[in-house]
């Protein structure tokens, strides 16, 4: 995990995953990758997501890159609120 800004939080995540196998014998690999993340300052919030990554070769997978960007938007202004709602959008 790095943090670019030196801020105390996370900015990227890099997970590399080598499997003692010969490529060949791979061809199709599915990766989940599961996020729980919050906001603790001006509203409690707590959320949690997941990615999922599907590589797949008729000829086998010797080896395999995938970049992305996990970006969250507020679409609705949140409401201050004591109780749990679990309305996720």
């Amino acid at each position: 995990m790095n943090d670019y800004d030196q801020d105390g939080l996370n900015d990227e995540f890099i997970a590399d995953i080598t499997f003692p196998s010969q490529a060949d014998l791979i061809k199709d690999i599915h990766v989940f990758i599961f996020f729980d993340y919050g906001l603790r300052n001006t509203i409690k919030l707590q959320m949690q997501s997941f990615a999922h990554v599907h590589l797949q070769s008729v000829s086998g997978i010797s080896k395999g890159t995938v970049l992305g960007n996990l970006e969250l938007y507020q679409s609705l202004p949140l409401t201050s609120l004591t109780l749990i709602d679990k309305k996720y959008d």
